[in-house]
């Protein structure tokens, strides 16, 4: 009951006792009527006490639904309720607070508070603890439970004291602090995980070897890593000049001598980049002491955020970049200049071999022509057939030094498929008839009349496939197919695919891997039966790769080998059908007077030799100048000139006669080199050669060039395509 209500009550007594005096019927017998009005009196009181009753039972009702939902709120609330008497003694613990210590019993009511402390906190809470109680009013206080069965738990505790409200009759309990228990544990891991950022960004930034400064819009240094700590202190710097809390702009005025330039570009590009006018900044600048050359690179960019405007400078010893970058070029050069004494040597080298080689095979070829009998013409092939396997074994070096060098040219010209691939058919017949090898061609039906490609590299190509089957086959076959497969993707693009198989020894397959490394062969035991110098499937290899195709091989021992080739090639443009030509008419040979400029006694001779056979008047000169004396003297309808002689080789003739010398600077001129890069032919056109003849000579080549060299010239043609 409410203490409004119980005075209530007593009022109602002391009202009828006074109604009773006031009827003056108190001691004596009431008469009807008075007993009457006083039975009225009182039932009009027991209603009201009835009234009064029944909304005492409504209060109490009411004060238990509301101590019910304070109970509620106490024991759900999110933080943990306790209170504690004066000598911290549990009074009353909410279900939050017994869930947080991992309690599960009874109620710990009567236990000190300081049982549920971990230890380790206990000694501190205990001092803290009086001072909370006499003034907790805004002190908070973290501490740390200790869970039963778990891990320690922080927690803030804040404080509040209640004490019993003045006025009251009866005394109430004695001041109780109530505390406040909120779980941080999330706080602080939250805290400690910032922290632990802290310590990683401050740790990567302390790990770099740039020295890193923070800088705001008025140059002040707000935040360094140890490199820059450790460049700040060098006893080489003005103490504090570049320290956290000094000013980079001040200290890049004061700079002087060479870095005085440096210094002021830099402080520059920051106001830049901080007023957002550039996004970033670098510079490479020497910074030499007097012991060592030393060099930095320095980065501005604009710290991110959306807070003041802060640029992030860094400065990178990048001395050994720059000294690797300078040891890398002179590398680089060094290389270079290997590579041009190598091409020079392989150069030279095929010079000197070639022009004794010339005169070995020159001089077989007049043998021939002499008409011996069958004997010494057996010998003369014999001899002859030596002669071109050195020098394929020389143009095979030159090949690989020239791919590897990367100086092989790419040619595209037309060209007849079936023409092409019916070459190495009829030239490697004879020597498969030799064999007992019998040699089979076929080609796909859809094959085009004519494609362009790269024809020199596909017939070498070819002529090396055709010939390693025929070299390893015995009493078997050889068989040369080739199909035709357009590119979906373009209608002028192709592809022709070539195969060619043997039925001979075959390759086992530990070999087959390293196969088209150089210098690899089949049989590489002092038992061969096979020359070679292992370069040829090497080049091939290569080759194919240059013009963008692609090489396969199987083999099967004792069997024989299949090697698939396929070359990209470019189909014409649809064009009008030519009109048909009528046949050349058969012309008789022409005799020319031709002027021969050649220092080797042995390839004048070839040449000579080679040209009288043909019936040309030949006039000899050993030199450039002798040549061109004889040319003022003289009259020539051709000069064949040797490029490489002393005094004055022939370019040098070359360019005086187009220059008009001898009255004749339309006077056609064939160049005859031992030097077999295209290249090197490409010159001597250019200096004004009408065509180029690598040594060693072959009769019927040195025969058409001067009939091609020839007809141009009287067609009026200084130069031959």
């Amino acid at each position: 009951m409410t203490s409004d209500k119980l005075p209530a009550a007593q009022g109602l007594r002391e009202r009828a006792e006074q109604l009773l005096q006031a009827h003056g019927v108190a001691g004596r017998s009431l008469s009807p009527e008075e007993n009457q009005a006083v039975i009225h009196e009182l039932q009009v009181h027991q209603i009201e006490l009835e009234l009064q009753n029944e909304e005492l039972q409504r209060s109490q009702v009411e004060l238990a639904l509301a101590l019910e939902r304070f109970s509620i709120l106490f024991h759900k609330a999110p933080v943990g309720y306790v209170v504690l008497d004066k000598d911290a003694m549990i009074q009353e613990v909410n279900h939050t607070f017994l869930d947080m210590i991992g309690w599960t019993g009874r109620k710990p009511v009567g236990r000190p508070f300081f049982e549920y402390i971990a230890e380790p906190a206990r000694p501190v809470f205990v001092a803290r603890y009086r001072a909370l109680f006499k003034s907790p009013e805004g002190k908070k206080v973290e501490t740390v439970l200790d869970v039963h069965g778990g891990v320690d738990k922080p927690v803030l505790l804040e404080a509040c004291v209640h004490e019993q409200p003045a006025g009251l009759e009866k005394p109430g309990p004695a001041p109780q602090l109530f505390l406040a228990v909120s779980d941080i544990s999330a706080r602080r891991k939250a805290e400690e995980a910032l922290m632990e950022s802290e310590r990683f960004a401050r740790g990567t930034l302390d790990g770099l070897s740039a020295h890193i400064a923070i800088v705001d819009e008025a140059g002040n240094i707000l935040a360094v890593n140890s490199a820059w700590r450790a460049f700040a202190a060098d006893a080489s710097c003005t103490p504090g000049a570049v320290s956290e809390g000094a000013n980079y702009f001040r200290a890049c005025q004061g700079a002087i001598g060479d870095e005085a330039d440096t210094a002021g570009r830099i402080a520059r590009a920051i106001r830049e980049v901080l007023a957002g006018r550039l996004p970033f900044f670098s510079l490479e600048y020497p910074c030499h002491s007097p012991t060592e050359k030393r060099w930095f690179q320095v980065r501005v960019t604009r710290f991110p955020g959306d807070g003041p405007a802060r640029a992030v400078v860094a400065h990178e010893n990048v001395t050994e970049r720059v000294q690797a970058t300078a040891a890398l070029a002179s590398a680089k050069e060094a290389a270079e200049a290997a590579a041009r004494a190598k091409s020079e040597f392989l150069a030279n080298m095929s010079h000197e071999i070639r022009t004794p080689l010339n005169g070995v095979m020159g001089m077989l070829q007049l043998l021939k022509l002499t008409g011996c009998d069958e004997e010494r013409n057996d010998f003369i092939k014999l001899a002859y057939d030596s002669s071109e396997r050195l020098l394929q074994l020389l143009n095979n070096i030159l090949d690989i030094s020239r791919i590897e060098a990367g100086r092989t040219v790419m040619v595209q010209e037309p060209f007849s498929p079936l023409e092409l691939l019916q070459e190495p058919v009829l030239l490697f017949q004879g020597m498969a008839k030799a064999k007992n090898v019998t040699m089979a061609f076929s080609a796909d039906d859809g094959l085009p009349e004519q494609v362009t490609g790269d024809v020199p590299k596909i017939r070498q190509v070819l002529f090396n496939l055709v010939g390693n089957a025929v070299k390893f086959t015995q009493n078997g076959q050889v068989r040369l197919a080739v199909a035709y497969a357009g590119s979906p993707a373009s209608s002028d693009k192709a592809t022709l695919v070539v195969t060619v198989a043997d039925t001979g020894k075959g390759i086992s397959a530990e070999l087959l891997p390293e196969l088209f490394q150089p210098f690899t062969q089949g049989d590489s035991s002092f038992k061969k039966q096979y020359a070679g110098t292992g370069l040829g499937l090497s080049i091939v290899k290569r080759l194919v790769c240059l013009m963008g195709g692609a090489l396969c091989l199987e083999s099967v021992e004792g069997e024989g080998t299949t090697v698939h080739l396929s070359v990209p090639v470019t189909l014409p443009v649809p064009r009008e059908a030519d009109l048909p030509r009528a046949p050349d008419a058969e012309v008789a040979p022409r005799r020319y007077r031709i002027l021969l400029a050649e220092d080797d006694a042995i390839n004048r001779m070839v040449a000579v030799g080679m040209l009288g056979k043909l019936g040309h008047q030949v006039t000899v000169a050993q030199n450039g100048r002798e040549a061109l004396l004889l040319l003022d003297a003289q009259s020539f309808d051709l000069m064949l000139l040797d490029v490489q002689m002393p005094v004055m080789n022939g370019v040098e003739v070359a360019k005086a006669v187009r220059e008009g010398w001898g009255g004749r600077p339309d006077m056609p001129l064939v160049a005859t080199t031992a030097y077999s890069m295209n290249s090197q032919c490409e010159n001597f056109l250019e200096a004004g050669m009408n065509e180029c003849l690598v040594k060693p000579l072959e009769y019927d080549t040195l025969k058409h060039a001067i009939s091609r060299v020839m007809e141009a010239w009287e067609k009026g043609q200084k130069h031959i395509a």
